[in-house]
């Protein structure tokens, strides 16, 4: 290991600071597994990563996006299955639709056109894909 001075490093909005490379690393990585998530895009201390480094931020940004669209795949798949019937108005949701059509399905990307796409809901057991078997 060696000392955060001798290394590239950043300072994010949150007041902590990464080596370049590590962060670089944790953002390029995304996920582990093939359900779609966002956690890489959070600080440890869980909240976004805001940075003025123009690479690590089109990373963030493009994934931003990913996660829009992840959204609405979620909520469409939700609203299907009927889950918009479901009580959803006590804690964490409050009521937040969008927030609970995340948690309860299942997203996956395809390998090949990188759009996402329903693998029905999380309580179904989906199986323990890696992101290079989603088409």
């Amino acid at each position: 290991m060696e000392e955060i001075k001798t290394r590239p490093s950043i300072l994010c909005k949150c007041k902590h600071i990464f080596d370049i490379e590590c962060i670089l690393s944790r953002l390029q990585a995304k996920w582990s597994t093939a359900n779609i998530d966002f956690t890489h895009l959070n600080c440890w201390c869980n909240t976004p990563i805001e940075t003025d480094h123009p690479e690590i931020e089109k990373i963030i940004q493009e994934d931003r996006e990913l996660e829009e669209k992840v959204k609405i795949v979620a909520v469409e798949a939700a609203q299907k299955d009927g889950l918009d019937k479901d009580d959803f108005s006590g804690a964490p949701f409050n009521n937040d639709f969008e927030k609970y059509a995340v948690h309860k399905v299942a997203v996956f990307q395809c390998y090949d056109c990188g759009k996402p796409y329903s693998a029905g809901l999380k309580d179904c057991g989906a199986p323990n894909f890696k992101k290079e078997d989603c088409f």
